[in-house]
């Protein structure tokens, strides 16, 4: 079909490389690979993953790190006066029970401190906010803790913030505390019970909360405090982490080191040598700057950089400390310094290759090191800046040992993953052990930390923490199979490379809408790479603005257009605002002086999500008609995308649409770790949904045929649910899954027309796929209801599918979203589908919004009274008539048969002062409201039981887990054996 030779490879092509996983496996398949990205960030990462491992195999690894450990050498001369650690004698007297409590064989005959540097030294800040009220400069966290152990409450260690008195002055020092001890902690606040790390947090939804005076300072007082400081607020170093070495003999002689996690307040050591760093950076800062070595550019407003911005940082130097910017910049010193050695040491190819590799050390660096990053105290190790897709402000962030442990361990990082991409290319042997770049909690806030059961803390001497250690590389030969990739970085609307009619398969994995913004994010690395390999020729290219190009990024960015919107809006409101207002002089009626207005103002200009939106529509069309023009007659394209929300496929469908191909399959893969930051917590898509993509053959189409069209997307969203429940999925991956096909049958049948011949929007599609995707999960609730001998009688005779559209979008809720929170989007979808207004449940009391979150409540945190009365109609009487008018026993909650549900729960639960509770307070309740004789409720509530069991039946405590065994309760003492 292709017409290929026997030894003519495939052309392979990901316009939109990214981290270039995709191209990667297309290298080591021995094809003719091709990638791309606009990023220069990205595109530099390409030819370090892709081009370099292909040429050069894992011969570069000794040059690499023979010149990292030059310019170690050089970083920890001019570091180790500003970070000092303790010696073994200090540091014993404190860990010397707890290192015979750790290691305690019984043929251990003497511990004592080995006679070298403890490792993994980490710094612990926090940020500090003066309090309006009484000045105390407040250090704020979320959370104090520094160790947490899953089921061992008792080892948890925290910091604790001591609070001075106002004649004592206005500084917290602090002091570390074991778990035993917390109970003894106090602060001098009016309203203080008791002190935890979590629970009584000095930092809580943005706001401030003073230890002493109990003030707390809202969000936006905190950020116009953050932003009269030049580089932010303050910060104030609180604890300080290591592993220190126990030197360990045995009975027979042998001796062995091992480490031991140690945990200290600062000491005035510490602050002298951040002092003194301050200081050094003083001085260096101006010929820093005239070398251009400092990264003093402006961060630009955007959608993610709006939140450094908020909070006082507004230059990329600005995410780092003093000592942090100190650290980074003698690093990168040292670095460009190396760069000639290198380069009269090897041939100029092999030469650019390393000094990439060695300026990734850098990225390592600041990456582990700047205010972004957090303390996972459940790991214990640091967390990234960019455990999430954002620059979330951290109150309490980590900062590196700079001398000791930056260069080597940031080389043994990046040549790890060098090895192994070479050796996956050329046949070595590969270890898949995971990284640590996945964090843990993206904000410090999550009691998630606590589910990270962390290993022994013992070390074996040489191993994790020693420089001792030599390292073992293994040796490859090349295999002559391998072409060396084509990486460039171009706008992938016009790439000059491949040729056109050339390529058998471009799978790409392109921007997903809005959910993640490359070129604010990665000026973070862009920053100091450009610093890094400004004299790199072959590199100049990348390198050229003052940051990542932006402009022809293919995301929907609505910050990007925000100004020039908000412009225009503003202008055509003028003009409203000028009409209406000679109309009402005239003594025009006013509904008819708004509808001359809003005609005389003209067409209300375009949201900026409307523009940024139509941008990403419109760039990703060009794009893939450029890939149309370059894909061999024969050639498929597979397209990957995730994303919840239907705009966004929307977008995507219509670009693919507009640039004319067709989907002949869709197959979603699981791809979203469990852990991952990015959906933990919420009802977030865990798969990636495959398009294969054929050009489409352009035919004259009927005019109306969007019914004929309506059918058949019904038809494929069922199937395709069905197929992939099968093989796994669930919840939103389960609505996702049938999303491609619904976009492929209206690209076969583009265009699609209503019988007026009116375009109809893909959207529209896409809603009906998702309607009927939703319709036959009501079915198959019912067909599993029916399978449990204890709810065949309740289900025989009723329909889920015949039950109020009310009760159908709760019970979609739990089995779509499963659990109680839901992003607002997924609920309007799921409730379009149902025509039902989500706006009606939250006016009935049953959601709360948190932000873009809908926030199902439990049965006993809703006000059954206010819902049943809204459902009815009635007014709502306010006192005593409120009390008077609501008799318990009669309440009914018309059209909305789980509300009713609720209520039954609620009532075994006895959440109300209404002098009675149990299955006496239900069996009242059914026999005077009537739905003891309306098999529908009995038939609603074995559907509701049924899901929350499935759904909130482990959990071992809370609202919901009660809601359960309230529900069960009900069902077995009163429902189940209920005569109608």
């Amino acid at each position: 079909m292709l017409g290929l030779d026997l030894d003519e490879p495939l052309t392979v092509l990901d316009f939109m490389g990214g981290g270039g996983a995709i191209p990667l496996e297309g290298v080591r398949h021995g094809y003719k690979v091709f990638a791309n990205d606009l990023n220069p960030v990205a595109s530099l990462v390409l030819k370090a993953t892709l081009e370099y491992p292909a040429r050069f195999g894992t011969n570069l690894v000794p040059n690499i790190e023979a010149f990292a450990k030059e310019i170690d050498q050089r970083v920890r001369e001019r570091l180790l006066p500003f970070f000092p650690i303790e010696s073994g004698p200090t540091w014993w007297a404190d860990e010397q029970e707890n290192a015979l409590a750790q290691f305690r064989t019984a043929t251990i005959v003497k511990r004592e401190p080995a006679n070298r540097d403890s490792t993994k030294n980490c710094y612990m800040w926090a940020r500090v906010v003066p309090c309006s009220k009484c000045n105390l400069n407040i250090p704020i966290s979320t959370n104090f803790h520094l160790v947490t152990k899953k089921g061992k409450p008792e080892a948890s260690i925290a910091a604790f913030p001591e609070v001075p008195s106002r004649e004592e002055g206005n500084d917290c020092s602090f002091r570390i505390v074991k778990h035993a001890e917390w109970s003894a902690c106090r602060w001098p606040r009016p309203d203080f019970t008791h002190w935890h790390p979590r629970e009584t947090p000095t930092f809580k939804d943005g706001k401030a909360i003073c230890p002493r005076c109990a003030n707390v300072m809202d969000g936006d007082e905190v950020k116009t405090t953050a932003r009269s400081y030049e580089g932010g607020l303050p910060a104030q170093l609180y604890a300080v982490c290591s592993k220190v070495p126990v030197k360990l003999t045995y009975r027979n002689g042998e001796e062995k080191i091992r480490y031991l996690w140690r945990f200290r307040a600062p000491t005035a050591a510490d602050v002298a040598a951040v002092t003194a760093a301050e200081a050094e950076l003083a001085r260096l800062l101006p010929r820093w700057q005239a070398l251009g070595l400092v990264p003093d550019e402006e961060i630009p407003e955007g959608d993610k950089t709006k939140e450094p911005r908020n909070m006082g940082l507004t230059r990329w130097r600005d995410l780092f400390l003093p000592r942090q910017l100190l650290t980074n910049g003698v690093i990168l010193e040292e670095i460009r310094a190396a760069q000639s050695r290198v380069r009269t040491a090897l041939p100029p190819e092999e030469a650019e290759a390393v000094i990439v590799y060695l300026a990734f050390i850098l990225s390592k660096v600041v990456n582990y090191n700047s205010v972004n990053t957090f303390w996972h105290y459940g790991r214990k190790t640091v967390a990234q800046t960019f455990s999430r897709h954002d620059f979330a402000f951290r109150p309490a962030f980590c900062e590196f040992e700079g001398a000791r442990e930056t260069v080597m361990w940031g080389v043994s990082q990046v040549v790890d993953a060098y090895e192994s991409i070479a050796a996956m290319i050329h046949g070595g042997e590969v270890h898949l052990d995971g990284g640590d770049d996945e964090g843990g909690d993206g904000d410090g806030e999550s009691n998630d930390q606590e589910s990270v059961e962390t290993e022994d803390d013992e070390v074996e001497e040489n191993g994790e923490g020693s420089a001792d250690g030599e390292s073992v590389h293994q040796s490859l030969s090349l295999r002559p199979e391998i072409i060396v990739p084509t990486v460039t970085n171009e706008d992938a609307a016009a790439l000059s490379t491949p040729a056109p009619g050339t390529v058998h398969l471009i799978c790409v994995d392109p921007p997903y809408y809005n959910n993640v913004q490359y070129s604010e994010l990665s000026n973070f690395f862009y920053v100091w790479l450009k610093r890094a390999l400004v004299d790199e020729p072959g590199l100049f290219h990348l390198f050229r603005e003052p940051l990542a190009e932006s402009n022809r990024e293919a995301v929907a960015n609505a910050a990007r257009w925000a100004r020039e919107s908000a412009a225009e809006q503003n202008a055509w409101q003028q003009r409203y605002d000028a009409e209406f207002k000679r109309l009402r002089a005239l003594k025009v009626k006013v509904t008819e002086a708004k509808a001359l207005a809003t005609e005389a103002a003209g067409a209300r200009p375009a949201t900026a999500k409307e523009r940024a939106d139509r941008f990403y529509e419109d760039k990703m069309a060009q794009v893939f008609r450029r890939a149309r023009l370059l894909l061999h007659p024969a050639g498929r394209m597979v397209v990957m995308f995730n994303h919840k929300e239907t705009y966004a496929w929307r977008a995507l469908g219509m670009a693919l649409i507009r640039a004319g191909f067709e989907i002949r399959s869709s197959v979603p893969i699981h791809t979203e770790a469990e852990s991952s930051l990015n959906i933990r917590g919420l009802d977030a898509a865990r798969s990636t949904v495959l398009l294969m993509c054929v050009p489409r053959e352009d035919r004259e189409q009927a005019a109306g045929n969007w019914a004929s069209v309506q059918s058949r997307v019904a038809q494929l969203a069922r199937g395709a649910a069905q197929r992939f429940q099968g093989q796994g999925l669930s919840g939103t991956d389960l609505y996702l899954s049938a999303l491609g096909p619904a976009i492929g049958e209206v690209a076969r049948n583009w265009p699609v027309t209503d019988f007026a011949g009116r375009e109809v929007d893909l959207e529209v599609a896409l809603n009906e796929s998702y309607h009927s995707v939703g319709q036959w999960r009501l079915e198959q609730i019912l067909d599993e209801l029916t399978g449990k001998a204890e709810f065949s009688e309740a289900a025989a005779g009723f329909a889920a599918s015949n039950a109020d559209r009310d009760s159908q979008a709760l019970w979609l809720w739990l089995d779509t979203f499963q659990g109680e929170t839901a992003q607002s989007d997924d609920v309007r979808k799921l409730a379009k589908s149902l025509n039902v207004d989500p706006d009606d449940f939250k006016r009935m009391g049953l959601l709360h919004v948190n932000k873009e979150l809908f926030i199902l409540r439990p049965p006993a945190e809703t006000d059954l009274k206010l819902l049943s009365r809204r459902l009815a109609g009635a007014d709502l009487p306010r006192g005593r008539a409120a009390r008077e008018a609501d008799v318990w026993e009669e309440r009914v909650f018309p059209g909305f048969h789980v509300a009713a549900v609720w209520n039954a729960i609620a009532l075994m639960g006895g959440v109300e002062d209404i002098g009675a509770r149990g299955p006496e307070a239900v069996r009242r309740w059914l026999n005077a409201s009537g739905y003891g004789a309306q098999p529908e409720f009995f038939g609603a509530f074995a559907v509701t039981l049924h899901l929350l069991e499935h759904i909130f039946g482990t959990r071992p405590s809370g609202p919901w887990h009660e809601a359960v065994v309230q529900a069960r309760r009900a069902w077995d003492l009163v429902l189940k054996t209920w005569q109608i």
